[in-house]
């Protein structure tokens, strides 16, 4: 992506952008769901305050 916006704009493939924009949007949010599940295991079980 980068070295295709340096070369001209018209470079960039729009449909690459939109998939990587979409997998940051899904990935993130997904990534803090199963964190927050993590850490509320370790609470019941103990292992965490």
């Amino acid at each position: 992506m980068g070295v295709g916006a340096a070369k001209r704009l018209g470079a960039l493939k729009f449909t690459v952008v939109e998939q990587i924009l979409w997998a940051w949007m899904l990935t993130l949010p997904a990534a803090a769901v199963i964190a927050y599940a993590a850490m509320w295991c370790a609470q019941q079980i103990g292992l965490a305050k």
